[in-house]
């Protein structure tokens, strides 16, 4: 072959790659894997699993999350500004979003076809804010915004906590200590 055919080739198989070709398209696997489990649907929703399946998570990106905020204001307003419709749909779209193949990142999981139509409807409350839970843990984890701790951090906040500091802590960052915690 040519090198005139090896870069026509090439162009080609760059050309489907942004197109999404699914036959030269590499899959990634979904950054978290959890189990849903069936109590953790509406016992009235009609899709109600009776065994547990995996799901993939993700984080939403920065166009779907601004979309998200836009959803939940519209039907805050809908409700005459109710904070918490939008904190409701908040939550229900960013799961609904942060769903995915447990083995490509890329595709939505094939149990719920319209996510963002199912999922506020299919979910209990609790599961669906330990769900949201399970997304922000991975947007922390992947975020290059938020450094990670270094020694000194820890030892500062070792002296602040003995110091009467943890009376001073907010109920979120004492969920994200759990998490540290539960880390170690």
């Amino acid at each position: 072959m040519s090198r005139f055919g090896e870069l026509t080739e090439l162009e080609d198989f760059n050309k489907r790659q942004r197109a999404g070709d699914p036959e030269r398209r590499t899959k990634r696997p979904a950054p978290r894997v959890i189990s849903l489990l069936p109590e953790y649907f509406a016992e009235d929703w009609q899709g109600r699993p009776v065994a547990a399946f995996d799901v993939g998570l993700r984080v939403a990106s920065e166009s779907d999350a601004h979309n998200i905020e836009v959803e939940a204001q519209r039907a805050a307003d809908q409700a005459d500004g109710d904070v918490t419709v939008y904190n409701r749909s908040l939550i229900a779209l960013c799961v609904a979003r942060g769903f995915c193949d447990p083995r490509d990142v890329t595709a939505n999981h094939p149990f719920f076809e319209l996510p963002e139509e199912v999922v506020p409807y299919a979910f209990k409350p609790n599961a669906l804010r330990r769900i949201f839970d399970e997304i922000e843990r991975l947007a922390l984890e992947q975020s290059p915004l938020f450094p990670e701790a270094t020694k000194e951090d820890a030892e500062r906040f070792a002296a602040a906590v003995v110091d009467g500091g943890f009376d001073r802590l907010n109920p979120r960052a004492r969920r994200y200590l759990r998490m540290v915690v539960d880390a170690l």
